[in-house]
């Protein structure tokens, strides 16, 4: 379960970052990177890019603010995310 949660909540953003980031990263290993060093530059570039998405997948859920059921605008509910079962 948290980590169906934690993909639908992340996916949306390590997915846009990624269409930003490897086209960007692709032109310039083909342009500028002698062919001889894109082994190593891309390696170092995915260890990069790995951790940006362990960082993002391991963010703490927050909590958010919502009306009380009673419909009175005053009256607002802290939400906590659900607490991992351990599994």
């Amino acid at each position: 379960m948290r980590c169906g949660r934690s993909v639908n909540r992340d996916f949306p953003e390590v997915f846009v970052t990624d269409w930003c980031f490897w086209p960007l990263y692709d032109a310039l290993n083909f342009r500028v990177i002698p062919p001889w060093l894109r082994p190593l530059t891309t390696t170092v570039v995915a260890t990069l890019w790995h951790t940006y998405v362990s960082v993002t997948a391991a963010r703490p859920s927050v909590a958010r603010i919502e009306p009380a059921v009673s419909g009175n605008e005053k009256d607002t509910v802290r939400v906590e995310p659900e607490a991992d079962s351990g599994v």
